[in-house]
């Protein structure tokens, strides 16, 4: 594997990781409001899901890779209302911080 993919790897793992800390503040946020299943999303042209995979090892969060392009971030929400949309929130704005492309899939149950 060239270094550049293995650098790029490396930092979208350190992306993640980050984003999960940041997300983990709201752990204890009430839960009320709507039933949902809000989902980060993350954007990555270019790669392929070999990649992508390798990227998200040791992160404990699974990848699902979409046709569009779109990766779903899954396990890193949990609960749902307001506690599961303020996490995937944070986790969007931690990996946008980092310069990725990520938003938010908003999904009421």
């Amino acid at each position: 594997m060239k270094k550049t993919t293995q650098n790029k790897i490396l930092a979208l793992r350190c992306a993640l990781l980050i984003a999960i800390s940041e997300s983990e503040k709201h752990r204890d946020t009430e839960e009320g409001g709507t039933s949902n299943m809000d989902t980060p999303v993350i954007f990555l042209p270019g790669w392929n899901a070999t990649t992508i995979r390798e990227a998200f090892i040791l992160t404990g969060l699974l990848p699902d890779i979409r046709k569009d392009g779109a990766v779903y971030i899954l396990r890193a929400c949990e609960g749902q209302g307001y506690r599961r949309t303020a996490m995937a929130e944070a986790f969007r704005d931690s990996l946008k911080a980092s310069g990725y492309n990520a938003g938010v899939d908003y999904r009421i149950d």
